[in-house]
């Protein structure tokens, strides 16, 4: 079954047979015997669908695990389909949920990597992230030295803020290499949404010194189309600048301005949503990343590890 990644939540979410989507990858609880239903049907009170959890033996790559949770999502509001719901452009079937678990609950769900490593299931306690313009790699229990280039930058992750997100401070935003001062915070991971999210007051600091406008439509900056690669974006954690080329978040030309183009960072007017510290980082723009989440002991306590991805993966373990 096809998932998006997600993490925010340590839930993995399927569509149930019968829902209003487009996706022919649909769960049916009734037709498997190791499911068993857990409490009652739930409404969201964000999305507005109607789930109900189950016990159920998931297998990704051969690796089982017996009794993870699965959020199965039953119907959506008001006749909408899964993909009007969560706004996607392609079939919705649900998300592989990496998320953190609240570890000192007892009612905690854990995430099926974090039933990886309570099971010694896997060598190293990290997960790997490669995200790729085909799908990506999610490597557990080690880390492929041919996804990423130069050394990893690990960084305590601020588990105070938002449950379950994996949240990491940074120092501030860049452009082309130079960081613009009183623009420090947060930066967020969140691979289910392809666009990057940023405030109003943010983006204005941020391409102050560049051509840019807003699609009235998209909500998305536009930039010029006629960017160099030496040209970079960026944003800097612990003193290191993790820089690309504008040119990796363009999307297209605008449909109102042919020297303008479209990019994958969404501009968001509403501070409640969003504050002017954080930045919401998107799948396009973590394809520049390999992203590595770890629960390794040597990092006292739960770390993030960045390094900027080689673009090069041939699949499977290379050990």
């Amino acid at each position: 079954m096809p998932l998006y990644i997600s993490m925010d939540s340590p839930l993995l979410s399927v569509a149930a047979k019968g829902i209003n989507g487009a996706s022919k990858a649909k769960y049916d609880p009734t037709k498997s015997e190791t499911a068993h239903q857990v409490g009652k049907s739930e409404v969201s009170s964000s999305t507005h669908i109607t789930s109900v959890n189950y016990q159920e033996m998931v297998s990704v790559a051969g690796v089982e695990v017996l009794n993870q949770t699965v959020q199965v999502m039953t119907s959506a509001p008001r006749g909408k389909t899964l993909e009007e719901v969560y706004q996607s452009d392609v079939p919705w079937a649900g998300t592989f949920g990496l998320g953190r678990s609240d570890s000192g609950s007892s009612n905690s769900t854990p995430s099926y990597l974090e039933n990886l490593i309570r099971m010694n299931a896997i060598d190293r306690h990290v997960c790997g992230i490669s995200i790729t313009n085909e799908g990506g790699f999610l490597d557990f229990g080690f880390l492929d030295r041919r996804a990423y280039t130069g050394d990893v930058l690990w960084v305590e992750v601020d588990s105070e803020y938002m449950e379950n997100y994996w949240t990491i401070q940074m120092d501030g935003v860049g452009l082309n290499s130079a960081l613009i001062p009183n623009t420090g915070g947060r930066i967020q991971f969140s691979p289910e949404h392809r666009f990057s999210f940023i405030s109003k007051s943010l983006g204005e600091r941020w391409f102050a010194n560049i051509s840019h406008d807003v699609d009235p439509t998209l909500n998305v900056y536009t930039l010029p189309c006629e960017l160099k690669n030496t040209d970079t974006i960026g944003f800097a954690v612990n003193g290191r600048i993790f820089s690309v080329p504008i040119l990796t978040l363009v999307l297209s030309a605008s449909p109102l301005n042919s020297s303008m183009c479209l990019t994958a960072i969404r501009r968001v007017d509403d501070s409640q949503f969003l504050d002017d510290k954080l930045i919401v980082m998107g799948a396009i723009q973590m394809r520049s990343y390999y992203t590595i989440l770890s629960y390794e002991k040597e990092h006292q306590g739960l770390a993030l590890g960045l390094a900027q991805a080689s673009g090069v993966r041939l699949g499977g373990n290379p050990n």
